[in-house]
């Protein structure tokens, strides 16, 4: 990861959150929020998708 670019992002979003729009991702007004402090957790999430494949069936609630 670069640490650089790391802070750069993190200076924009705090810049974003304290004046309560997302310009970069028209996010949330009411989910922004300035980070904090000096340690931080990265992780990688990646979003599912829930297949029967011809097994059990599911509904939208699964």
């Amino acid at each position: 990861m670069n640490s650089q670019k790391l802070a750069e992002t993190l200076q924009s979003f705090n810049e974003m959150g304290s004046a309560g729009k997302n310009e970069d991702l028209g996010r949330n007004p009411k989910s922004l929020k300035a980070l904090e402090g000096h340690v931080f957790m990265p992780f990688i999430f990646c979003a599912g998708v829930s297949k029967t494949i011809g097994g059990l069936k599911a509904n939208g609630e699964h």
